[in-house]
């Protein structure tokens, strides 16, 4: 019988993105069974795959955290056989620590489709993420839904800019801001919170249009010159 390990690629309670993880798990439960599934802590991983030596063994985050130490659960797996795999989802905004996973996994995922062009590793393959189907919702048609423009992410600088420039456009429509760290310079709109990702989703369904704003490029990625000139021309 396969089984499979799931963890977060650092400490759960710096993951601000814990769904992802804990959505996976939910899909190999659906396809493979949910006694074939193990999700586990970061911090226990190791143990686990020595105790239960499982097929497949995935990381699923970031690599940022300085907390994170992968060789361990690279020699577990090695050990007993099984598979290592890392799934990181914030390229190409941490493209710079690729390094501490990329010479231990044996194959790497990555969420950005430009990104994987620029891994020195020979199997990387592009996967975007997903919610879970217990998250389906179902969508009113277009002129019955709620809210007009809705976006919600942690406020980096170039989102308060975009959503700043924004703002006399927003003012005139139903629309909400959520997420941390947002400067509350319209009350009506914009809304300092956290919200599950249950309650997202609804948010989601509910709108007609969901901005999609990326991240501040400079946290680590000397690459974001080349991505950016990748994405444009891709156009053309």
């Amino acid at each position: 019988m396969p089984l499979v390990c799931i963890a977060s690629s650092f400490p759960e309670e710096q993951n601000r993105n814990l769904g992802i993880v804990d959505n996976l798990a939910l899909g190999f439960s659906d396809i493979i069974g949910h006694d074939c599934v193990r999700r586990v802590s970061f911090e226990t991983m190791a143990d686990h795959v020595t105790q239960l030596r499982p097929n497949l063994v995935i990381l699923v985050g970031s690599p940022l955290p300085h907390t994170s130490d992968y060789r361990a659960i690279a020699r577990a797996a090695a050990h007993c056989g099984a598979l290592f795999t890392f799934w990181t989802v914030e390229d190409p905004y941490e493209f710079d620590y690729n390094y501490r996973f990329v010479d231990y996994a044996d194959v790497i995922f990555s969420n950005d489709k430009w990104a994987v062009e620029f891994y020195n590793h020979n199997n990387v393959v592009y996967l975007p993420t997903a919610a879970a189907l217990d998250y389906k919702r179902p969508v009113e048609s277009f002129s019955q839904r709620d809210l007009d423009v809705f976006f919600c992410g942690v406020a980096f600088g170039v989102r308060q800019r975009v959503i700043s420039d924004a703002l006399p456009v927003l003012q005139r429509y139903r629309s909400l801001v959520f997420g941390e760290g947002w400067p509350v310079i319209d009350e009506q709109i914009i809304r300092n919170v956290r919200i599950s990702q249950s309650k997202l989703i609804d948010y989601y369904t509910s709108s007609k249009f969901v901005l999609n704003i990326g991240r501040d490029y400079y946290l680590a990625n000397n690459f974001r010159a080349t991505f950016v000139c990748h994405a444009r021309t891709s156009y053309l």
